[in-house]
Parts: C-alpha cells; structure tokens; sequence
C-alpha cells in the first residue's frame, strides 16, 4: 500500500511514521486481492488543544474512498481509533457486496438472451 504520513502541525519523525505504518498493516491485511496500485492511504497526525492528537486516514481502494477521523491523548490510541473505525467501515462494506440482497440487484441487471428473459419472467 501507498503511504502519505503528513501533518498540518506538528513535526513528523521517523517513528512517527513507523507507527502509523504498523497500525495500518491490520487494514492492509484485509485487503491482500488488491494491487498495491489499486490502495493508497494518506495519514493526516495533527495535534490539538489540551494536549490531544487527531488522527484522519483517507484510503483509496480500487477506486472507492475510506474516511476515518479519531482524536485521542496519545498519538497511538488516535491511531488505533482510527483505524478501527477504517477497518469497520471496509468490513461494512464487504458484508454489502458480498450479501443476497446485492447479488439478487447485480443478477437483475444483467443482459439476458431474449430465450433467458423469458424463462425468468
């Protein structure tokens, strides 16, 4: 996966990086039949007042986009929030694409030989 670990803010370190980097191998692990081309993520860490972090994660995945903003007192349980709420949202959409109720949509709209169409109706 494509990274772009960047702040509005604050400093980005090495470990920094790393970190965000080892928090988003659990997204990557769920999304090991896509190309490496077709998935990209751009981390935003940024700090806030009272001594907060917030993190935001917009993920490209075969052309569709992922949202995920999380604040926290630490960097890391930003991170962890925040890829949490990605990998539910990815997990969500799975169960979408992978339910009855979608497949039954996708079979309607296909293109029938006229001989097929009339069996159906």
């Amino acid at each position: 996966m494509n990274y772009q670990i960047t702040s509005d803010n604050i400093q980005v370190s090495p470990s920094m990086e790393n970190l965000a980097k080892e928090k988003m191998k659990k997204i990557e692990t769920k999304l090991t039949n896509v190309y490496d081309e077709m998935k990209s993520s751009r981390i935003v860490m940024n700090s806030l007042p009272d001594q907060q972090f917030q993190v935001k994660i917009h993920s490209m995945v075969h052309g569709k986009e992922y949202f995920a903003e999380e604040s926290g007192f630490t960097l890391e349980h930003a991170l962890i929030a925040a890829t949490s709420r990605l990998e539910k949202t990815l997990d969500k959409n799975k169960a979408f694409f992978s339910s009855k109720e979608w497949k039954a949509a996708r079979e309607a709209k296909r293109v029938y030989p006229k001989k097929a169409l009339e069996e159906i109706l």
